[in-house]
Parts: structure tokens; C-alpha cells; sequence
């Protein structure tokens, strides 16, 4: 028996959505057949006697792949047919664009949880907690089942589980980005990436012939990661070996035959030149090959072609034919051993691609595989980062190139910036973002050698840590602030008069004014309320008091960040700064609080607070980092400084650019991952912070990757696939689910002799009594198969009946709706039988 066997495509999604709603109106040639896609099998006989039939079938094939763009040019006279599996390249090239994923689509999988973005300092696991199975991955990791070349079938599971320590981080490398400090997941050479299990629910077993053969498993096909393979051979050595290929086209050809084929755009003639016991020769674009056995791949004609398996009867009329793949790319899994590939005609070893195929004899000595493991050891530092990349440091896994990992972006909400600038040699100035705009202003100020006041003179600022500024003077600028952990806003102001009438309150970015607040009358600007607790005229002073949840030594940005302000005290306040004392401080700390990725805002929010530079409480300490504000080694001019130890910044990264060797930048290591940027370029070094406002992510993903196939046509709506294969009456099973054209009459097709209700066989003047189709004629008549399918009966008296029966059913433009019936001949043509009854025929049938 002739097997023509083919794993179900993952390319059919898109094939059949106009096909299941039944044919109740016309439908007309090559409807149903072909539908955007193909939608059919060739189905002839597997009697002998049937191989008369292939020319017609090979004759209806042709002109189906013709309407579908797939270029044929077959002897019609052969006595054997072809069938076009679609598959695809394991190659592809890195392209300079960004792409983008739809999270919904079933070939993508995005690291994320529900209540979880991708954040620095996490890890893939973190996101992806477990194996990742068909459930993540339903296109790439589906459950399958295998069908060994004697029939039997097993049912299989695939699986991917990534490796510990594929954290989302901050790393340098020459390889990426200019050495520059960068967002990603740096996986260095040599480190695990994951490993891909094919597991059987039950164990595939195979026999062993006398050459150390798995005689079964050869010439089957499974479906791995989404791609189809032949196995071309399997050994049963020291260790396990299976040779896998696949390619943008699989076909048969008979010896003699020539057919041509569309790949990537480049057309390629085809023509078996000989056809023995495991081996032929073919011509490609007028080059030819060796002899090739079985499991070979040749480059030749600008492409490669591997032999899958031949058909050869050494009898007159015998079969000589071969099942090949164009574009071919072979795989050489080897127990415990780096897997082989061959891919553009050379062969090589894939450094870090490791197979593992776990296996065991039977007492009978046949040997039992029960799973296939892929291994994947970075060979060269690989990036999961945006942007471009060379090919060598792309993650995607060689050989089994339908996986890879990408990353598009890193996600920042807002992009707040913060600036410590010093103005001239004595000054620290500071500009930061609040509700009513940007406040500009001197932090602290200084003789040259130590810090001698808050704000400048002229414009002093006043600060406390208490709930009350006592005797604040009417040139004296201050902040106050408002957070209950959810909501929280900064203004900036100032007392402008102090007279009889009471204290006026400016705001200074708006310009708006308080005025007249006398003792126990409140000022409010927005969730602030301020009381003035009493004034002194003479003195030009008054005491200001702040509500509930208020501060004076804090500032909250409009997108949330936490600032704590100097506070002139000999307290152990983290903010402290002593000014009081004969040695005033030549440098001072400052402080800054992230909020958590649920918005809650700065320390008081999860009921802790910052004592000494050390954090105290539930919040999470990684959220808190430090600018230096000192005098210069020659205590000349101030400057900022940030350490590595004042922050946890992700990867332990705070390195200059390779673009400016003088600036340093860094992220904390936080779900909000601020960005710090310190210039030394400058004679007095400058810090900039960038404060994103909610929580930072990164969008990862692992998809199938886009490859090329030579014989799959993209539509719209999906992928269709053109395969319209030939099979034998004994094949059916596997292709229930589309329209069927039934080759040959009930005497030698037992699917025929099915489809008119009569015994298999069926000949002769029986047959003629059942169809009413005599010598010399021919019958097209189309059944409703009950599952929104059909079935087309094309078949003859005689073989050149059938032959006549094929060129009617392909030229005609024939009705196939089910239920319509045509009986003619080579001089009459297809004369349509009485009405839409024809479909029910029970008659005896050829």
C-alpha cells in the first residue's frame, strides 16, 4: 500500500470558514475546492487495477493547484501522482523595524500577569511562573498526535521551561547599543535559555530491522513547535538518531515528471531523473544531482532538495516515484549530542542546541521513545532588548528558528524631570515640577568651603519638620504639602506682606494671593489649608501652621515623587543639616521616594518612615535613593555627586556613555524605575532625575517567528494553505474535515462504492444498472457528506472514461452542489441529470 500521509498544517486556521454552513445554493467549479485556499483531497483507489486512475487524479490536481498559483507542469500520462505539503523555512532574517504583537493572538505569548507588569529586577519565571504548555502557547505548543509509518498513532505533548536568571535588567555590552547602559535581558554566553520537551502520553514505539533501522518512525511526519518534519531516517545506534527535514515545499514526483515551484519568488523546474530502492537523482533548473539516498540533501539550481522516500517497482508499469522537499533544511538529532543542521547546501554542528531522546528496548527488541528534549545554551551573548542587532546575537533558537523572544519596548507612563543645577560657585539651584508648574529655586547656598544657609540671600527658604514655620519673615520663601497616600500636591509660596490688616499669602507660580489673615483665619490652595496661628507687625513675622497630613520640609512632584528638603536642625533627621554650629556641614544628603506601582505615594503611605538615611517600616526600601550635594575637592564651587551604594540601581549599573564618556546614567532597580542622569562634563557637576510617574514595564514576548513558505499564500483574514494532496481509499481519516474528489468507480475505489451505497467491488453491467453510465461514458455527481463537506464522484466505465470524466469536471464549469449529477462521454459532454436528487443515490455504483 502507498501511504501519502500528512500531520495536519497549523496554515489551515483561515481555510474554511465559507465551507461549513452547508451548499444549499449553487456552487460552481473549483468551488468548493478552492475557497480563498484549498479546501479538497484526491482520493483514488488502493487496488492495483486503480493506478490506471492517477492520471486522471493527477490531471484534476494539477488544474487545482494552477487556479491556486502553484505552476505545474506534470505528464498527465504517468501512472502515479503528487501531493504538495506545505511547510517552512527554519530561516529568517532580522529586520530594522519594531514589531508589534497582538496579546490575543494564539501564536504570542506576552510576559505579564494579571496584577503583575514585567518590571526591572524581575525575571521571565517571575512572569511566567511554571512550564509554559499548550494553554500559553496554543499554535506553537499544541498537543498532537503522531502516525508512525505502520499506522499506529501516538498521542503527544509539547512543553518550553525556561531557565533561572533571565532577568529584566540594566547591563552594558560592545555588542549592543555602543556599550551604553541599556534595558533588557542579557543572556551571556554559555548560560541556559530554556529547554523544549516533546513528550508522548503513551511511549512511540518502533521495530528495529536488521540495519539498526526504526523502521516505523521513518517516513512519518511530526509536528514540532508549530513546523512539520519528515523523519528520512532513524537509527537505533549507541544512540538514538533521528534525521528530521522540512522546507517551503514537500511533494511526489514520478520519474520522467517535471513540475515547477514559486519559493520566496524564485521559480524552480523540478524533474526525477531516476527512481531505484532508496535512492534518485534529480534535474533543477537544468542542474543535476548524484544519486541521492534517502535522507540526502543536495544543493543544486539555486536552492537545495532533500529526498524523502521513493516508491520503485521493478515491473512494467511499476511505480518510480519520490517524495522530495524544495528549500530543504535537515536536522540531526543525536542522543546527548549538539544537534546537526543543514541549511543552503552546508552542514554544520549548532553550538548550545542539544537533543536528549529518552528511550528504552522492549523484551521483543523494539525500542520505545517516550520524549525529545532540545537543550538551548547561549553560544554568543543574546539580548532580548529593542532595537537592531546583529543576526549572532538575536534570541532566537537555531535550527528550530519558529521560536523567539523580542522585546519591544520598555515602558515609561511620564517623563518628569527634576534638576540640581549649580548657579555660579556658591549655589545650588533646583527646579522641580509641582501642581502649578515648574518651582525654580536655590536649595542651598554656601562661602566656598561649607553650606552656610537654606536658599540664598534675598531669598531664603524656610523648612521644618514640625506641623508649624514659627516666625516666618515676609521675604522668606516655603513649601507646603499635602498627601494622604493616594492624592498629594506641592505649592510654592511665600509670606509677600505682614501689616495691620494680617499676613498675605502668595502663591508664586500663579501669582494668586491669601491676603488679610489674621491670627486663627486660614489661607487654603487646594488641599492645603494653612492658619495663621499669630503675627508680629513690627517684627515682620508670623507663625503658620498646616493641616492634617501636611509638611513643610517635603515636596511631592505633579507625577508623585517624594523630596525631602533640608531642614535646619541638630536632629537625627535623615534631612537634617546643622547651620547653627561653628563647622557648618561642606555636603548634605538629599532624600527622594518613589511611590509602589499601586500609586501610593511617598513613605508616609505604607505607614513608614525615613529616620537617618534607613527605612523603617513595610515600604519597600528599593523605592529610596540620594543625591550628594557637596563642595568640590578644592572647596571652591559646589557640585552633585551620586554614589552607587545611594540607590539600588538595576543591574548594579551607573556607567558613563560611550557617547559621553562624562555622563553617568543609571535606573533604580524599582517597579517605577526612575532614571538618573549625572553630568560631570560641566565644571560643577549637574543631576538630572527623570520620575515616570507610575509603575514602568517592559513588553516581552515569545512568538512563532515569520518565516518564509514557497507554497502558503497570506489572505487577509489569515493563512491559507495550497496543499491539495493525493491519497489513497484506505487514507481517509485524517482528512474528514475537507471537500473530497473521489477518482475511479466502485469496482476498484471502496470510497466510491461508499458514497452510492453498494458493495465494494462493484463492475460491469452492475454498475451501469446502479448509475444508468454505460460503455463509453462517464459520471460527476456530487453527495452531502452530513458534515458541511462534499464528496465529487469523478469515475468511468473504462480508465479513459475517468480520464474524459476529469477533463469535463476541471473545463466545464460544473456544478458541485451537493445533490446534482452529470452523466456524458467524450463526444457528448456532461449532460446534467433530473434535479437535486442525484445526491441521494443509492444505486449500485461502479
Amino acid at each position: 500500500m502507498f501511504r501519502f500521509r500528512k500531520v495536519a498544517s497549523v496554515l489551515a486556521s483561515a481555510l474554511m470558514v465559507g465551507s461549513t454552513v452547508g451548499f444549499a445554493a449553487a456552487t460552481t467549479y473549483p468551488a468548493p475546492f478552492v475557497d480563498g485556499g484549498a479546501d479538497a483531497v484526491i482520493i483514488y483507489g488502493s487496488n492495483p487495477a486503480a493506478n490506471a486512475d492517477l492520471a486522471a487524479a493527477t490531471s484534476i490536481q494539477t488544474d487545482l493547484l494552477t487556479r491556486l498559483g502553484v505552476s505545474t507542469t506534470t505528464d498527465t500520462g504517468s501512472d502515479n501522482s503528487g501531493s504538495t505539503d506545505t511547510g517552512s523555512d527554519t530561516g529568517s532574517d532580522s529586520g530594522d523595524e519594531t514589531p508589534s504583537f497582538d496579546p490575543n493572538d494564539p501564536g504570542v505569548l506576552k510576559f505579564e500577569r494579571p496584577s503583575d507588569l514585567f518590571n526591572l529586577g524581575e525575571t521571565l519565571q517571575d512572569m511566567q511562573p511554571g512550564k509554559i504548555t499548550d494553554e500559553d502557547l496554543p499554535e506553537l505548543l499544541s498537543d498532537g498526535t503522531y502516525t508512525a509509518d505502520d499506522g499506529d498513532d501516538f498521542d503527544y505533548e509539547q512543553d518550553i521551561d525556561l531557565a533561572d536568571g533571565l532577568t529584566l535588567t540594566v547591563f552594558t555590552d560592545s555588542e549592543y547599543n555602543n556599550d551604553d547602559p541599556s534595558i533588557g535581558i542579557r543572556i551571556q554566553d554559555g548560560s541556559p535559555v530554556l529547554n523544549y520537551t516533546l513528550r508522548f502520553n503513551d511511549e512511540a514505539e518502533s521495530d528495529v530491522d536488521s540495519n539498526g533501522h526504526l523502521e516505523d518512525f521513518e517516513s512519518s511526519d511530526i509536528e514540532i513547535m508549530g513546523q512539520s518534519y519528515t523523519i528520512v531516517k532513524a537509527l537505533n545506534g549507541s544512540n538514538i538518531e533521528l534525521d528530521l527535514v522540512t522546507g517551503a515545499v514537500k511533494d511526489w514526483l514520478n520519474k520522467g515528471d517535471s513540475r515547477t515551484y514559486t519559493v520566496d519568488g524564485n521559480t524552480y523546474e523540478v524533474t526525477v531523473d531516476y527512481v531505484n530502492t532508496d535512492e534518485a537523482s534529480f534535474t533543477v533548473n537544468g542542474e543535476s544531482t548524484d544519486t541521492m539516498s534517502v535522507g540526502e540533501t543536495r544543493q543544486v539550481g539555486g536552492t537545495t532538495i532533500s529526498l524523502i522516500e521513493t516508491q520503485y517497482q521493478d515491473k512494467t508499469g511499476g511505480s518510480e516515484r519520490v517524495r522530495f522537499v524544495i528549500g530543504a533544511d535537515k536536522l540531526v538529532l543525536t542522543d546527548g549530542q549538539e544537534v546537526e543542521v543543514t541549511h543552503g547546501g552546508s552542514t554544520d554542528t549548532i553550538d548550545g542546541l542539544s537533543a536528549y531522546i529518552n528511550s528504552q528496548s522492549t523484551s521483543n527488541g523494539a525500542v520505545r521513545i517516550s520524549s525529545i528534549v532540545i537543550e538551548w545554551i547561549a553560544s554568543n551573548d543574546l539580548f532580548i532588548a529593542p532595537g537592531d542587532m546583529d543576526e549572532e546575537n538575536m534570541p532566537k533558537m537555531p535550527g528550530f528558528a519558529n521560536l523567539v523572544f523580542t522585546m519591544t519596548d520598555f515602558v515609561t507612563p511620564a517623563q518628569e524631570e527634576i534638576r540640581l543645577d549649580p548657579s555660579g560657585d556658591l549655589k545650588m539651584d533646583m527646579d522641580v515640577p509641582i501642581k502649578d508648574g515648574t518651582a525654580s529655586f536655590t536649595l542651598l547656598s554656601g562661602n566656598g568651603t561649607a553650606f552656610t544657609r537654606l536658599g540664598e540671600d534675598g531669598d531664603p527658604l524656610r523648612t521644618t519638620n514640625e506641623s508649624t514655620l514659627v516666625n516666618v519673615k515676609d521675604d522668606e520663601s516655603f513649601f507646603a504639602s499635602w498627601n494622604d497616600g493616594n492624592d498629594a500636591e506641592t505649592y510654592y509660596l511665600k509670606i509677600s506682606s505682614i501689616n495691620s490688616q494680617g499676613v498675605d499669602i502668595k502663591n508664586q507660580l500663579t501669582g494668586e494671593v491669601d491676603e488679610d489673615n489674621v491670627a486663627g483665619s486660614t489661607a487654603t490652595f487646594g488641599d492645603v489649608v494653612l492658619t495663621v496661628e499669630g503675627f508680629d507687625e513690627s517684627a515682620g513675622t508670623a507663625n503658620i501652621s498646616i493641616n492634617s497630613n501636611g509638611y513643610f520640609d517635603r515636596i511631592y512632584t505633579k507625577e508623585g515623587l517624594e523630596i525631602w528638603l533640608p531642614v535646619n536642625t541638630t536632629g537625627s533627621l535623615p534631612n537634617a543639616i546643622n547651620l547653627n554650629g561653628t563647622a557648618n556641614p561642606s555636603s548634605w544628603l538629599m532624600w527622594f521616594v518613589e511611590e509602589d506601582e499601586d500609586d501610593n505615594i511617598g513613605s508616609g503611605a505604607a505607614g513608614a518612615t525615613l529616620e537617618a538615611g534607613d527605612l523603617h517600616g513595610t515600604q519597600d526600601s528599593s523605592r529610596i535613593f540620594n543625591v550628594t550635594i557637596k563642595w568640590d575637592t578644592t572647596n571652591t564651587e559646589v557640585e552633585t555627586s551620586v554614589s552607587t551604594s545611594s540607590a539600588d540601581f538595576a543591574g548594579g549599573k551607573f556607567d558613563d556613555l560611550a557617547s559621553d564618556s562624562d555622563t553617568n546614567v543609571g535606573w533604580i532597580e524599582s517597579p517605577l524605575a526612575t532614571y538618573i542622569m549625572h553630568d560631570t562634563g560641566p565644571d560643577q557637576p549637574t543631576t538630572t532625575i527623570e520620575y515616570h510617574g507610575a509603575e514602568s514595564y517592559a513588553n516581552v514576548y515569545l512568538t512563532a517567528s515569520s518565516v518564509a513558505s514557497g507554497s502558503a499564500t497570506s489572505t487577509g483574514g489569515g493563512t491559507t494553505t495550497t496543499d491539495v494532496p493525493i491519497i489513497q481509499d484506505s487514507e481517509t481519516a485524517d482528512y474528514e474535515d475537507v471537500n473530497w474528489i473521489v477518482v475511479g468507480g466502485s469496482c476498484v475505489n471502496s470510497v466510491a462504492a461508499d458514497l452510492l451505497g453498494v458493495a465494494y467491488p462493484t463492475c460491469g453491467s452492475d454498475w451501469t444498472d446502479a448509475t444508468g453510465v454505460g460503455a463509453t461514458e462517464y459520471l460527476i455527481q456530487t453527495f452531502d457528506r452530513g458534515n458541511g463537506k462534499v464528496a465529487t464522484l469523478v469515475a468511468g466505465y473504462e480508465a479513459q472514461d475517468t480520464v474524459a470524466a476529469a477533463n469535463a469536471f476541471t473545463t466545464q464549469n460544473l456544478d458541485t452542489t451537493a445533490g446534482t449529477k452529470y452523466i456524458g462521454s467524450e463526444a457528448t459532454g456532461p449532460v446534467l441529470q433530473g434535479g437535486s436528487d442525484a445526491g441521494d443515490d443509492t444505486g449500485d455504483g461502479a
